[in-house]
């Protein structure tokens, strides 16, 4: 079974990113039987793994934004009010966010920054707020926040899409990558690059098999 959805899982009308953010959290939180919660440190991890989500797939299905996002996402946009909502959300909230060298945890991290009103060193967030807890409830709305803005670069940007990519899987020194681990990041024990096309096919195929019970009738228009 993937580690983060499955097939069984698909519901008529279920939009792929809440059955991914769902299960990531179910399978993250502590204290199941009574209030729920995950780690700050690991949801800021995760955001950043479902901004990319929202990147490789909306630029996989870029020639369908309609109805990639409700497939996606459960948005609800006739077909005339997309593009405006597209070029919207990027100029006036993501792209300024983007910068040359930007990786997708740096767009992550520095939205919290923002939102927490912190004014250190970006690493520093990890060690100041790691630690503390976050609802389960609160987990998945930021996990779909995330993934929503990233559907919205790749649908936008494919340059930028591809850019966050590139700069996130550069090669890591090992001490570094290690101090990240110990700061509270998912990471696996070793640094292994990836590439954009296979991590985008390796997603869509899961994306696309969910599609076969929740939408079908958008999987047909998402398979041209």
């Amino acid at each position: 079974m993937d580690p983060h959805t499955n097939s069984n899982q698909a519901q008529v009308g279920i939009p792929f990113a809440h059955v991914v953010a769902g299960t990531h959290v179910r399978e993250n939180e502590r204290e199941p039987t009574a209030t729920p919660y995950m780690l700050y440190g690991e949801c800021l991890s995760l955001s950043g793994y479902f901004l990319q989500l929202g990147c490789l797939l909306a630029d996989r299905h870029r020639a369908h934004p309609q109805e990639f996002l409700t497939a996606f996402l459960g948005t609800d946009l006739m077909a005339n009010e997309v593009q405006e909502f597209i070029d919207t959300a990027y100029s006036r909230v993501l792209a300024p966010m983007i910068k040359p060298h930007s990786a997708f945890m740096d767009v992550i991290v520095l939205d919290q920054m923002d939102r927490l009103g912190y004014e250190g060193e970006p690493l520093g967030l990890f060690e100041v707020h790691g630690m503390e807890k976050v609802k389960s409830e609160a987990a998945v709305q930021m996990f779909l926040e995330y993934a929503q803005r990233g559907a919205v670069i790749g649908l936008a940007d494919e340059d930028a899409s591809r850019s966050l990519f590139r700069q996130q899987h550069a090669p890591v020194e090992p001490e570094v990558w290690e101090k990240a681990r110990s700061e509270g990041l998912e990471l696996p024990k070793e640094y292994v690059p990836a590439r954009y096309d296979e991590v985008q096919q390796q997603e869509d195929s899961l994306f696309m098999d969910h599609l076969r019970v929740a939408y079908p009738s958008l999987r047909e228009t998402l398979e041209k």
